[in-house]
């Protein structure tokens, strides 16, 4: 699946409404699969991270990949944000620590959004 580049301003427009919330959700899962895409592509992740560790993070990676992709044929085109372009280069992907305190804000920001979000959803299809 191609993604288009996310435009040059800071900002980008959620829109209003469902879509507004499902387009937050979408920037959240676009997020998370970059981040796990990242840490599974690094070069230190077989030396950080046991067999039951990797298995879990590649697991994890696919789970956040088969979510972004679902809001992406989820949200009409022309409503739908641009993929967006993250920069992580202030997180140390060769310390397990690190990788691991950033999947846990990570997570947990995702697990807030849904809950401070999802109920406001009006349209159930």
């Amino acid at each position: 699946m191609v993604f288009p580049p996310a435009s040059e301003d800071k900002g980008v427009d959620l829109g209003s409404g469902d879509v507004g919330i499902l387009n937050y959700a979408y920037a959240l899962e676009q997020l998370e699969a970059a981040f796990y895409t990242t840490v599974v592509a690094n070069a230190s992740f077989t030396s950080i991270f046991s067999s039951i560790e990797q298995e879990t993070l590649i697991d994890i990676k696919g789970h956040e990949i088969i979510h972004r992709d679902f809001f992406y044929a989820a949200i009409p085109a022309a409503s739908r944000i641009p993929f967006l372009e993250v920069n992580f280069s202030t997180i140390d992907f060769s310390k397990r620590e690190e990788v691991l305190k950033f999947a846990s804000i990570f997570e947990e920001l995702g697990v807030k959004a849904y809950n401070g979000a999802g109920h406001l959803i009006v349209s159930p299809t």
